[in-house]
C-alpha cells in the first residue's frame, strides 16, 4: 500500500476529530431532511487545498470512542464502513466542504454508500469545481432519495440562481414550505426570490445633463483655407437627456427574451437647428449562464437632427459577456447595420463594427476599462465617403471611503477615408481622433435620488482636410439615477 502525502493530512484529520467528538451521540444514518446544510455551506465555497485528492492523504490519527488513538488510512476506512460513514456525515452536518471532498473519493468506492449522502457530496464537490450544472444534477439526485431535504432543495435554488437559471430556481423555491422552515431560512428563501423578481422586472436608468458648450456646429479651427471660408464657432448652452429601460423574460435553462428601448438628446437655447435626439428599440433573445451571457437582437433606431428626420438605421447585433474571475469580465460584440437618410441620400451607408472590452475591479471601490472598437462605413454613394476607423478607449472609475468619486476617460482613434476630399487634393482624408473626460462626484449630495456629477470633457480631431479639423470643450453637470 502506497504511504499518502502529508499535505492533505489537517483537513482528514480534522473531520475525524470532529467525527470523533460527535461520535457517542451520533447513528449511521443518511442525511436528514430537516438538517439546514444550507445554512452551514455558503453559496461560494473557497479552499486552497480543495482540489487535492484522497489519495494525496497521509496516516492519520483519530479519537475512538474510548478517546483511544486509532490510525486511519484509505484501507481502514474502507474496512470500516461505520467509521467512514460517521466521518462523511460529520463533514456534511459542519458544513465542511474540504472535508467532503477529501472523503468523497473513498466513500465512492463503498457499494453500501448511502445514495443521498453521495450524491449530495458529489454536488458540494461539483459545486466547488465551478460546474454548476453537474451540482444541480447531483441535488436534484439527492432530493430523490429525501425529497423533504429543506436545505438541500435551497442550496439547489442558490446554484440555479448564481447559473441564471432563473425560472427553475423560481419553481424549487416555491416548493419549499415557508411555514415548516426556521426563521433565517425564511430570509434567505424571500430574499432569493426578491432578488428573481428585480431580476425580471424593468429596470430604469437615466440621466440629465445641463450643457455649456463651445463650438456646437463642430466649426473648423481655421475659418479660410485658400478660397473656402468656414462658419464662427457657435456657442451653446442647453439641456441634454439620457434614459434606457429594459427588461428580461426568463425561460427554462437560462434562456431569456429581452427588451431594451435606449435614447438621447441635446437641446439648445436659441439654437434649434442644432438640437439633436436619437431613439432605439432592441428587441432580443439571449442564454445565460454563471460565466456567461450570450445574446441576439435587431435594433431599429431614428434620429432627429435640427428638429427634422436626420436618419434611420436597422441591423443586428450578437454580444457575449464573459466572467472569466470575479473581478474580471469581458465583453464581445459584432453588429451590421443599415442607415437611410431621406433628406441626404448621398450620406446614406451599411456599417460594420466589431467591438472588445475588459473591465477590471482592482477591489470593490476602483475598476479599469480597456476597450478596442473596428468601424467601417461602406456602400456610400460617392467612394470618397466610405472610410475605416480603428479606436483605442480606456476608463478608471474610483470611489474613495470619504464619499468623492471620480471617473476619467480617454479615447483616441483613426479614421481613415477610401479617398480624397475638396480640401486634401489626391490625399486620402484621414482624421485622427481624440477624446477625454473628467467626472467628480460626492455620493452623500442628492437631489431627488439624482446624484450630481461634475464633467469636463474635450474633443478633437486632427484631420488633413481643414473643414473637418476641429475642437470642442463642455462642461456638464449630470444628474443621474438608477431606478
Amino acid at each position: 500500500m502506497k504511504n499518502w502525502s502529508y499535505r492533505m493530512a489537517p483537513q482528514l484529520s480534522g473531520v475525524l476529530l470532529l467525527f470523533a467528538l460527535t461520535f457517542p451521540s451520533r447513528t449511521a444514518m443518511a442525511v436528514s431532511p430537516d438538517d439546514d446544510m444550507s445554512a452551514r455551506l455558503p453559496i461560494h465555497t473557497s479552499h486552497s487545498s480543495a482540489g487535492a485528492s484522497a489519495a494525496a492523504l497521509t496516516h492519520l490519527t483519530a479519537t475512538s470512542t474510548t478517546a483511544e488513538p486509532v490510525e486511519v488510512d484509505e484501507l481502514g476506512l474502507l474496512a470500516q464502513p461505520a467509521l467512514l460513514h460517521q466521518a462523511m456525515a460529520a463533514a456534511i452536518h459542519a458544513g465542511h466542504a474540504a472535508g467532503i471532498r477529501v472523503l468523497l473519493p473513498v466513500y465512492e468506492k463503498r457499494q453500501d454508500a448511502d445514495p443521498a449522502m453521495l450524491a449530495y457530496a458529489r454536488a458540494i464537490d461539483a459545486r466547488l469545481r465551478k460546474q454548476p450544472g453537474l451540482a444541480a444534477a447531483y441535488y436534484n439526485e439527492s432530493l430523490y432519495h429525501q425529497p423533504s431535504a429543506h436545505g438541500i432543495r435551497l442550496q439547489l435554488a442558490e446554484i440555479l440562481i448564481e447559473d441564471q437559471k432563473n425560472s427553475e430556481a423560481a419553481h424549487q423555491l416555491a416548493l419549499l414550505p415557508a411555514a415548516m422552515l426556521p426563521e433565517t431560512l425564511q430570509h434567505r428563501v424571500a430574499g432569493y426570490q426578491s432578488l428573481l423578481a428585480r431580476r425580471s422586472a424593468w429596470s430604469l436608468q437615466t440621466g440629465i445633463r445641463i450643457l455649456n458648450e463651445e463650438n456646437i456646429n463642430n466649426a473648423p479651427r481655421r475659418r479660410t483655407a485658400g478660397n473656402w471660408t468656414f462658419d464662427a464657432p457657435v456657442h451653446g448652452r442647453g439641456l441634454a437627456w439620457d434614459a434606457d429601460a429594459a427588461k428580461l423574460w426568463t425561460l427554462t435553462g437560462g434562456r431569456f427574451l429581452s427588451m431594451d428601448i435606449s435614447g438621447w438628446g441635446k437641446h439648445y437655447i436659441g439654437h434649434k437647428r442644432y438640437d439633436d435626439a436619437m431613439l432605439r428599440l432592441a428587441p432580443g433573445l439571449g442564454h445565460a449562464d454563471m460565466a456567461n451571457q450570450l445574446r441576439l437582437f435587431p435594433f431599429l433606431a431614428y434620429r432627429r437632427f435640427g428638429q427634422r428626420i436626420y436618419s434611420r438605421n436597422a441591423g443586428v447585433r450578437v454580444q457575449w459577456d464573459h466572467h472569466w474571475a470575479p473581478r474580471l469580465k469581458t465583453m464581445a460584440a459584432m453588429e451590421a447595420g443599415r442607415q437611410i437618410h431621406p433628406r441626404r441620400r448621398f450620406l446614406d451607408h451599411r456599417s460594420h463594427l466589431i467591438s472588445v472590452a475588459a473591465i477590471y475591479h482592482t477591489n470593490a471601490a476602483q475598476s479599469l476599462l480597456l476597450g478596442l472598437d473596428t468601424y467601417r462605413e461602406w456602400d456610400t454613394p460617392d467612394v470618397a465617403d466610405r472610410f475605416h476607423m480603428h479606436s483605442l478607449r480606456v476608463d478608471w472609475a474610483r470611489q474613495w471611503p470619504n464619499g468623492i468619486g471620480a471617473r476619467l476617460h480617454f479615447n483616441t482613434g483613426l479614421r481613415t477615408y477610401r479617398g480624397p476630399t475638396l480640401l486634401t487634393h489626391d490625399d486620402r482624408r484621414r482624421d485622427h481622433i481624440l477624446g477625454s473626460a473628467l467626472s467628480v462626484w460626492h455620493r452623500k449630495i442628492d437631489m431627488a435620488g439624482f446624484t450630481p456629477r461634475l464633467t469636463l470633457s474635450h474633443q478633437r480631431i486632427r484631420s488633413n482636410s481643414a473643414l473637418h479639423d476641429w475642437r470642442k470643450r463642455q462642461i456638464a453637470v449630470e444628474l443621474q439615477r438608477a431606478f
